[in-house]
């Protein structure tokens, strides 16, 4: 492994601390907060990389952080550190997301494994 493909682990530590102060100021409930973090980790440094996956993993840690104000110091650090977007981009994926998770899990792991990933804007169909 190249000493580079660690530097994501190694600030994602800083990302880990700011997203449990976030959601122990908002009083959110740490209890599965672990595995949350642990599986937001593992889609930013999955080898095939999937919006999809990481919004979701997201959208955990923000319902966590109950009120915006706590979840937007985590959500700039995601979007500027990790996915190298602004935050309202990182803001419509994860709306993208939350509306292809109703599709249910067999249908978005065979989109997964198509390498189709339904929170790209050219994937989704006009509101």
């Amino acid at each position: 492994m190249d000493v580079n493909d660690l530097k994501p682990l190694v600030e994602f530590g800083n990302l880990e601390f700011i997203i449990k102060g976030a959601v122990h100021a908002a009083n959110g409930t740490t209890e599965g907060l672990e595995g949350d973090v642990d599986e937001l980790k593992r889609a930013l440094i999955a080898e095939r990389f999937s919006y999809l996956t990481f919004c979701l993993a997201a959208i955990k840690i923000r319902v966590r952080c109950k009120v915006d104000q706590y979840w937007m110091p985590v959500g700039k650090a995601l979007a500027a550190n990790y996915i190298h977007k602004s935050y309202s981009t990182l803001d419509n994926r994860m709306r993208a997301a939350a509306k292809a998770q109703k599709l249910g899990n067999f249908l978005l792991a065979a989109l997964i494994g198509e390498g189709i990933d339904p929170t790209e804007k050219k994937v989704r169909q006009p509101a």
